[in-house]
Protein backbone atom coordinates (compact mmCIF):
# COMPACT_ATOMS: atom_id res chain seq x y z
CA UNK A 1 0.00 0.00 0.00
CA UNK A 2 2.90 2.41 0.57
CA UNK A 3 3.46 2.71 -3.17
CA UNK A 4 0.04 4.26 -3.83
CA UNK A 5 0.06 7.97 -4.65
CA UNK A 6 -2.37 9.89 -2.43
CA UNK A 7 -2.03 13.26 -4.19
CA UNK A 8 -5.78 13.51 -4.72
CA UNK A 9 -6.75 12.68 -1.15
CA UNK A 10 -6.62 15.38 1.49
CA UNK A 11 -7.25 13.59 4.76
CA UNK A 12 -4.89 10.59 4.81
CA UNK A 13 -3.20 10.23 8.18
CA UNK A 14 -1.46 7.02 7.25
CA UNK A 15 -0.70 5.03 4.10
CA UNK A 16 -2.19 1.96 5.73
CA UNK A 17 -5.87 1.15 5.70
CA UNK A 18 -7.57 -0.67 8.55
CA UNK A 19 -9.24 -3.67 6.92
CA UNK A 20 -11.62 -5.06 9.51
CA UNK A 21 -11.91 -8.84 9.68
CA UNK A 22 -15.36 -10.26 9.08
CA UNK A 23 -15.40 -11.66 12.61
CA UNK A 24 -14.71 -8.17 14.01
CA UNK A 25 -17.67 -6.49 12.35
CA UNK A 26 -20.76 -5.81 14.44
CA UNK A 27 -23.83 -7.35 12.78
CA UNK A 28 -27.52 -7.16 13.53
CA UNK A 29 -30.46 -8.23 11.40
CA UNK A 30 -34.22 -7.88 11.19
CA UNK A 31 -36.89 -9.87 9.41
CA UNK A 32 -38.76 -8.02 6.68
CA UNK A 33 -42.40 -8.42 5.76
CA UNK A 34 -42.98 -10.15 2.41
CA UNK A 35 -46.51 -9.40 1.18
CA UNK A 36 -48.26 -11.77 -1.20
CA UNK A 37 -47.88 -11.16 -4.92
CA UNK A 38 -51.51 -10.05 -5.07
CA UNK A 39 -51.03 -7.54 -2.24
CA UNK A 40 -47.89 -6.12 -3.85
CA UNK A 41 -49.62 -5.66 -7.19
CA UNK A 42 -52.66 -4.13 -5.45
CA UNK A 43 -50.30 -1.68 -3.71
CA UNK A 44 -47.90 -0.73 -6.49
CA UNK A 45 -50.02 -0.73 -9.65
CA UNK A 46 -52.27 2.21 -8.64
CA UNK A 47 -49.26 4.21 -7.39
CA UNK A 48 -47.48 3.73 -10.70
CA UNK A 49 -50.64 4.55 -12.68
CA UNK A 50 -50.90 7.85 -10.77
CA UNK A 51 -47.36 8.71 -11.82
CA UNK A 52 -47.03 7.27 -15.33
CA UNK A 53 -49.44 7.16 -18.26
CA UNK A 54 -48.43 3.66 -19.37
CA UNK A 55 -47.85 0.96 -16.74
CA UNK A 56 -47.12 -2.76 -17.00
CA UNK A 57 -46.55 -4.64 -13.75
CA UNK A 58 -46.68 -8.35 -12.99
CA UNK A 59 -44.74 -11.26 -11.51
CA UNK A 60 -42.87 -13.16 -14.24
CA UNK A 61 -39.98 -15.52 -14.81
CA UNK A 62 -37.11 -13.11 -15.33
CA UNK A 63 -35.05 -13.19 -18.52
CA UNK A 64 -31.27 -13.51 -18.55
CA UNK A 65 -30.30 -10.28 -16.80
CA UNK A 66 -26.63 -10.73 -17.65
CA UNK A 67 -27.53 -9.61 -21.18
CA UNK A 68 -27.91 -5.99 -22.35
CA UNK A 69 -29.35 -3.63 -21.35
CA UNK A 70 -29.18 -4.97 -17.76
CA UNK A 71 -25.62 -6.31 -17.80
CA UNK A 72 -25.62 -7.98 -14.38
CA UNK A 73 -22.83 -10.25 -13.17
CA UNK A 74 -25.35 -13.12 -12.82
CA UNK A 75 -28.34 -14.24 -14.84
CA UNK A 76 -30.94 -13.36 -12.21
CA UNK A 77 -31.85 -11.74 -8.90
CA UNK A 78 -33.51 -14.71 -7.24
CA UNK A 79 -32.43 -17.15 -4.54
CA UNK A 80 -32.83 -16.08 -0.87
CA UNK A 81 -32.49 -12.32 -1.48
CA UNK A 82 -31.24 -10.19 1.43
CA UNK A 83 -30.57 -6.51 2.01
CA UNK A 84 -27.36 -5.37 3.69
CA UNK A 85 -26.09 -1.99 4.79
CA UNK A 86 -22.43 -1.59 5.75
CA UNK A 87 -21.17 1.56 7.43
CA UNK A 88 -23.31 4.65 7.09
CA UNK A 89 -23.59 8.26 5.98
CA UNK A 90 -22.34 9.60 9.34
CA UNK A 91 -18.89 8.21 8.48
CA UNK A 92 -18.76 10.93 5.81
CA UNK A 93 -19.61 13.76 8.18
CA UNK A 94 -18.54 15.95 9.75
CA UNK A 95 -15.77 15.80 7.16
CA UNK A 96 -13.16 14.88 6.34
CA UNK A 97 -14.02 11.20 6.69
CA UNK A 98 -11.75 8.57 8.21
CA UNK A 99 -12.45 6.21 5.34
CA UNK A 100 -9.36 4.13 6.05
CA UNK A 101 -11.04 2.89 9.25
CA UNK A 102 -14.13 1.47 7.52
CA UNK A 103 -13.03 -0.70 4.61
CA UNK A 104 -15.25 -3.59 3.53
CA UNK A 105 -15.43 -6.31 0.88
CA UNK A 106 -18.49 -7.36 -1.10
CA UNK A 107 -17.46 -10.97 -0.70
CA UNK A 108 -17.24 -10.58 3.09
CA UNK A 109 -20.70 -9.01 3.21
CA UNK A 110 -22.05 -11.89 1.13
CA UNK A 111 -20.61 -14.32 3.68
CA UNK A 112 -22.21 -12.41 6.56
CA UNK A 113 -25.69 -12.70 5.04
CA UNK A 114 -25.16 -16.41 4.33
CA UNK A 115 -24.64 -16.19 0.56
CA UNK A 116 -20.85 -16.46 0.09
CA UNK A 117 -21.12 -17.03 -3.66
CA UNK A 118 -23.96 -14.56 -4.12
CA UNK A 119 -24.59 -11.68 -6.49
CA UNK A 120 -24.25 -8.27 -4.82
CA UNK A 121 -25.72 -5.16 -6.46
CA UNK A 122 -26.54 -1.71 -5.15
CA UNK A 123 -24.75 1.48 -4.17
CA UNK A 124 -21.47 2.09 -2.31
CA UNK A 125 -18.48 4.42 -2.02
CA UNK A 126 -15.06 3.71 -3.52
CA UNK A 127 -11.97 2.96 -1.56
CA UNK A 128 -9.12 5.38 -2.32
CA UNK A 129 -6.81 2.42 -1.83
CA UNK A 130 -8.03 0.91 -5.11
CA UNK A 131 -5.29 1.56 -7.65
CA UNK A 132 -7.66 2.44 -10.51
CA UNK A 133 -9.46 5.17 -8.51
CA UNK A 134 -7.36 6.63 -5.66
CA UNK A 135 -10.11 9.08 -4.71
CA UNK A 136 -13.74 9.44 -3.71
CA UNK A 137 -16.14 7.95 -6.24
CA UNK A 138 -19.66 6.60 -6.58
CA UNK A 139 -19.56 2.82 -6.98
CA UNK A 140 -22.12 0.54 -8.62
CA UNK A 141 -21.49 -2.92 -7.12
CA UNK A 142 -22.32 -5.68 -9.60
CA UNK A 143 -20.31 -8.67 -8.51
CA UNK A 144 -20.69 -12.43 -8.14
CA UNK A 145 -18.26 -15.15 -7.16
CA UNK A 146 -17.46 -15.75 -10.84
CA UNK A 147 -17.58 -12.23 -12.30
CA UNK A 148 -17.04 -8.63 -11.20
CA UNK A 149 -18.69 -6.01 -13.41
CA UNK A 150 -18.67 -3.28 -10.76
CA UNK A 151 -18.37 0.26 -12.14
CA UNK A 152 -17.48 3.59 -10.56
CA UNK A 153 -18.19 7.21 -11.48
CA UNK A 154 -15.28 9.52 -10.69
CA UNK A 155 -14.73 13.25 -11.21
CA UNK A 156 -11.73 13.84 -13.44
CA UNK A 157 -8.67 15.86 -12.51
CA UNK A 158 -10.11 18.97 -14.18
CA UNK A 159 -12.65 19.05 -11.35
CA UNK A 160 -15.61 19.36 -13.71
CA UNK A 161 -16.00 16.43 -16.11
CA UNK A 162 -16.36 12.84 -14.97
CA UNK A 163 -16.31 9.33 -16.33
CA UNK A 164 -17.88 6.00 -15.49
CA UNK A 165 -15.75 2.89 -15.88
CA UNK A 166 -15.09 -0.58 -14.52
CA UNK A 167 -13.91 -0.46 -10.92
CA UNK A 168 -11.91 -3.69 -10.81
CA UNK A 169 -12.19 -4.33 -7.07
CA UNK A 170 -14.46 -5.91 -4.44
CA UNK A 171 -13.42 -3.31 -1.88
CA UNK A 172 -15.49 -0.34 -0.73
CA UNK A 173 -15.47 2.03 2.17
CA UNK A 174 -17.55 4.29 4.44
CA UNK A 175 -21.04 3.19 3.40
CA UNK A 176 -22.88 0.81 1.12
CA UNK A 177 -26.33 -0.61 0.49
CA UNK A 178 -26.58 -4.00 -1.20
CA UNK A 179 -29.18 -6.44 -2.47
CA UNK A 180 -27.61 -9.90 -2.30
CA UNK A 181 -29.02 -13.12 -3.73
CA UNK A 182 -27.91 -16.39 -5.28
CA UNK A 183 -28.11 -14.64 -8.65
CA UNK A 184 -30.50 -17.19 -10.07
CA UNK A 185 -33.23 -16.76 -12.63
CA UNK A 186 -36.69 -17.13 -11.16
CA UNK A 187 -39.96 -15.41 -10.40
CA UNK A 188 -39.72 -11.69 -9.76
CA UNK A 189 -41.66 -8.50 -10.33
CA UNK A 190 -41.41 -6.83 -13.74
CA UNK A 191 -42.22 -3.13 -13.99
CA UNK A 192 -42.40 -1.11 -17.20
CA UNK A 193 -43.58 2.52 -17.22
CA UNK A 194 -43.68 5.32 -19.79
CA UNK A 195 -44.64 9.00 -19.88
CA UNK A 196 -44.54 10.44 -16.38
CA UNK A 197 -47.69 12.38 -15.51
CA UNK A 198 -47.21 12.60 -11.73
CA UNK A 199 -44.85 14.64 -9.57
CA UNK A 200 -42.51 11.84 -8.49
CA UNK A 201 -39.45 11.96 -10.71
CA UNK A 202 -37.76 9.01 -9.01
CA UNK A 203 -39.10 5.54 -9.81
CA UNK A 204 -37.67 4.13 -6.58
CA UNK A 205 -39.23 6.84 -4.40
CA UNK A 206 -42.56 6.25 -6.12
CA UNK A 207 -42.34 2.56 -5.19
CA UNK A 208 -41.09 3.23 -1.67
CA UNK A 209 -43.85 5.74 -0.89
CA UNK A 210 -46.52 3.29 -2.05
CA UNK A 211 -45.14 0.46 0.11
CA UNK A 212 -44.88 2.74 3.14
CA UNK A 213 -48.47 3.90 2.78
CA UNK A 214 -49.89 0.40 2.34
CA UNK A 215 -47.87 -1.74 4.78
CA UNK A 216 -47.24 -1.02 8.46
CA UNK A 217 -44.36 -3.51 8.63
CA UNK A 218 -41.09 -2.79 6.76
CA UNK A 219 -40.97 -4.19 3.24
CA UNK A 220 -37.65 -4.51 1.41
CA UNK A 221 -37.11 -4.30 -2.33
CA UNK A 222 -34.05 -4.64 -4.54
CA UNK A 223 -33.41 -4.95 -8.22
CA UNK A 224 -32.28 -3.54 -11.52
CA UNK A 225 -34.04 -1.16 -13.88
CA UNK A 226 -32.96 0.66 -17.02
CA UNK A 227 -33.85 4.05 -18.42
CA UNK A 228 -34.77 3.70 -22.07
CA UNK A 229 -35.56 5.82 -25.11
CA UNK A 230 -34.95 9.53 -24.58
CA UNK A 231 -35.05 9.42 -20.78
CA UNK A 232 -32.71 11.87 -19.05
CA UNK A 233 -31.87 11.62 -15.35
CA UNK A 234 -30.06 13.68 -12.74
CA UNK A 235 -27.14 12.07 -10.90
CA UNK A 236 -24.48 13.25 -8.50
CA UNK A 237 -20.85 12.22 -8.15
CA UNK A 238 -18.71 12.97 -5.11
CA UNK A 239 -15.65 15.13 -5.81
CA UNK A 240 -12.22 13.49 -5.65
CA UNK A 241 -11.67 14.93 -2.18
CA UNK A 242 -13.80 14.74 0.92
CA UNK A 243 -15.32 18.01 2.02
CA UNK A 244 -13.03 20.31 4.01
CA UNK A 245 -16.09 21.87 5.65
CA UNK A 246 -18.18 20.03 8.25
CA UNK A 247 -21.36 18.63 6.69
CA UNK A 248 -23.68 18.91 9.65
CA UNK A 249 -26.79 17.33 8.21
CA UNK A 250 -27.19 14.05 6.37
CA UNK A 251 -29.52 14.83 3.48
CA UNK A 252 -30.74 17.74 1.36
CA UNK A 253 -28.46 20.30 3.00
CA UNK A 254 -27.09 23.28 1.13
CA UNK A 255 -23.55 22.38 2.19
CA UNK A 256 -23.82 18.87 0.78
CA UNK A 257 -25.28 20.19 -2.48
CA UNK A 258 -22.36 22.60 -2.75
CA UNK A 259 -19.90 19.76 -2.21
CA UNK A 260 -21.44 17.24 -4.62
CA UNK A 261 -21.27 17.60 -8.38
CA UNK A 262 -24.41 17.08 -10.48
CA UNK A 263 -24.75 15.77 -14.02
CA UNK A 264 -27.41 14.77 -16.53
CA UNK A 265 -27.44 11.30 -18.08
CA UNK A 266 -28.95 9.92 -21.27
CA UNK A 267 -30.42 6.45 -21.81
CA UNK A 268 -29.75 3.61 -21.69
CA UNK A 269 -28.60 3.62 -18.07
CA UNK A 270 -28.60 0.58 -15.75
CA UNK A 271 -29.78 1.35 -12.20
CA UNK A 272 -29.02 -0.87 -9.19
CA UNK A 273 -31.62 -0.23 -6.49
CA UNK A 274 -32.15 -1.03 -2.82
CA UNK A 275 -34.95 0.26 -0.61
CA UNK A 276 -36.91 -0.39 2.57
CA UNK A 277 -40.41 1.03 2.92
CA UNK A 278 -39.68 2.40 6.39
CA UNK A 279 -36.87 2.36 8.95
CA UNK A 280 -36.89 -0.19 11.74
CA UNK A 281 -36.80 0.48 15.47
CA UNK A 282 -33.26 0.22 16.88
CA UNK A 283 -31.82 0.39 13.37
CA UNK A 284 -30.84 3.34 11.22
CA UNK A 285 -31.11 2.18 7.63
CA UNK A 286 -30.57 4.33 4.60
CA UNK A 287 -34.01 3.49 3.27
CA UNK A 288 -33.36 4.16 -0.44
CA UNK A 289 -30.10 4.10 -2.36
CA UNK A 290 -29.71 3.71 -6.12
CA UNK A 291 -26.58 3.99 -8.27
CA UNK A 292 -26.37 3.67 -12.03
CA UNK A 293 -23.87 2.97 -14.82
CA UNK A 294 -23.75 2.74 -18.59
CA UNK A 295 -21.55 1.73 -21.50
CA UNK A 296 -21.39 5.34 -22.70
CA UNK A 297 -19.38 6.65 -19.77
CA UNK A 298 -22.23 8.06 -17.66
CA UNK A 299 -23.50 7.12 -14.21
CA UNK A 300 -23.54 8.01 -10.53
CA UNK A 301 -26.05 8.37 -7.69
CA UNK A 302 -29.56 8.41 -9.17
CA UNK A 303 -31.90 11.23 -8.15
CA UNK A 304 -34.79 11.56 -10.64
CA UNK A 305 -35.67 12.11 -14.28
CA UNK A 306 -35.28 15.57 -15.83
CA UNK A 307 -36.43 17.21 -19.03
CA UNK A 308 -39.50 16.17 -20.99
CA UNK A 309 -41.66 14.00 -18.72
CA UNK A 310 -43.44 12.49 -21.73
CA UNK A 311 -40.16 10.87 -22.79
CA UNK A 312 -39.55 9.08 -19.47
CA UNK A 313 -39.34 5.31 -19.84
CA UNK A 314 -38.16 2.69 -17.32
CA UNK A 315 -38.16 -1.11 -17.32
CA UNK A 316 -36.93 -3.30 -14.49
CA UNK A 317 -37.03 -6.46 -12.40
CA UNK A 318 -37.28 -6.59 -8.60
CA UNK A 319 -37.24 -9.03 -5.69
CA UNK A 320 -38.46 -8.70 -2.10
CA UNK A 321 -35.81 -9.74 0.48
CA UNK A 322 -36.83 -11.48 3.69
CA UNK A 323 -34.06 -10.06 5.92
CA UNK A 324 -32.10 -6.82 6.27
CA UNK A 325 -28.62 -6.77 7.84
CA UNK A 326 -26.84 -3.79 9.35
CA UNK A 327 -23.05 -4.07 9.56
CA UNK A 328 -20.53 -1.83 11.34
CA UNK A 329 -23.13 0.90 11.83
CA UNK A 330 -22.14 4.34 13.18
CA UNK A 331 -22.78 4.88 16.87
Amino acid sequence: MDSINFENVNDIDSHKKIKLKTSELRVKKVKLHIPTEADLLFCLEPALENNYQQVEIDFVECPDLSQPPYNLASEGLCGSPKLAEAGGVPYLIPGPAKYNEHVYSYRDVCKIVGLPDGLAIGATCSSPFVESVKSCAEVMPNTSAEKNLTHCARVNNDGESYDCKLYGSNEFTTLGNLCISKGQRGRCMKIKVKNRIGNKGSLTICLQDALKEKFKLPVGMGGVFVSLGKTKTKVHVMPQRFSQKPLKTLYASKKIDEWLQFYETTAPITHLATLISRDVQDFSFRTEHTHCFSKHNQGGHYHYDVGDKSEVEYEGYFVFPDTAFQIDWPE
